[in-house]
């Protein structure tokens, strides 16, 4: 099969592993029974806002190794990275399942995860835009996307498992079926040639404007516009990620719905 081809399939396995990687944002789903465990251990109440703290340590180790992963996705190839990224998120997972206090959950669950997340959702996307020179928007749109939609399959399921046996198994469970799949996934994946261009597609012309420059990382962090940028995305992702990480719980506890219902919410957002 030749690479223009098995692109797609490339893309389609990028795909199922970034579903994986989206879980994250099914936090709030865990965090709501995983903080009624650790009440019942301590004897002491625990709420999902002392919970929080995990959430905000995966989500910002992950920026870590998703930039630096860019580098090592180039030097090693995705195979390797998407693999040890797979086996890290997964066991993040898994032994959050044998989790007795929040600092067990910041080690599991925040670092181990946080960093092995980031490093494969960068290299997930790095690999299938270098792939589509044609069609790098759409499928940068495509992987981001899907990524999202995890946040949409997985709550029913993940509150389907907590309900039939408990949270500690749940994270047990998913972690070990994350591990699966992103690790299976990763020996499809294969690293992309440098300037690939696809069967029967021709790189446009560029025509020179005056008024565009490129510039380097180094350049791009001495203008202005990039710290606009970057003020604006963090004012909205700041936001997003507040409310998605205790959407379940303020469903549950101060709107009253089912956990099921609860679960809807986070679909729906």
């Amino acid at each position: 099969m030749n690479l223009t081809k098995k692109r797609w399939l490339i893309l389609i396995v990028s795909c199922i592993a970034n579903l994986c990687f989206g879980s994250i944002y099914t936090w709030s789903i865990f965090a709501s029974s995983m903080a009624e465990h650790l009440s019942a251990i301590k004897g002491t109440l625990l709420t999902t806002a002392d919970l929080a703290i995990v959430y905000t340590i995966a989500n910002s180790v992950g920026p870590i190794t998703m930039i630096s992963g860019g580098w090592f996705n180039d030097k090693f190839g995705s195979k390797s990275i998407i693999f040890i990224s797979g086996i890290m998120w997964g066991l993040g997972m898994f032994i959050s399942g044998f989790a007795n206090s929040v600092t067990f959950l910041i080690i599991s669950y925040g670092l181990i995860g946080g960093l092995g997340l980031g490093m494969g959702y960068g290299a997930l996307i790095n690999t299938c835009q270098k792939f589509f020179p044609d069609k790098r928007g759409l499928i940068g749109g495509i992987t981001t996307a899907v990524y999202g939609l995890g946040s949409v399959i997985l709550p029913p399921i993940i509150i389907v498992l907590v309900n039939k046996f408990d949270v500690s198994t749940t994270f047990k469970i998913v972690g070990i079926v994350f591990t699966v799949i992103i690790v299976g996934s990763s020996f499809f994946m294969e690293k992309c040639p440098d300037n690939f261009v696809p069967d029967g597609w021709t790189p446009p012309n560029i025509k020179s404007n005056n008024n565009t420059t490129n510039k380097n990382w180094k350049e791009m962090l001495s203008s202005p516009i990039f710290y606009i940028m970057l003020i604006l995305l963090t004012c909205g992702a700041f936001s997003g990620m507040m409310i998605i990480s205790q959407a379940s719980a303020v469903a549950r506890n101060m709107v009253g719905m089912s956990a099921i219902a609860a679960s809807s919410v986070i679909s729906v957002l």
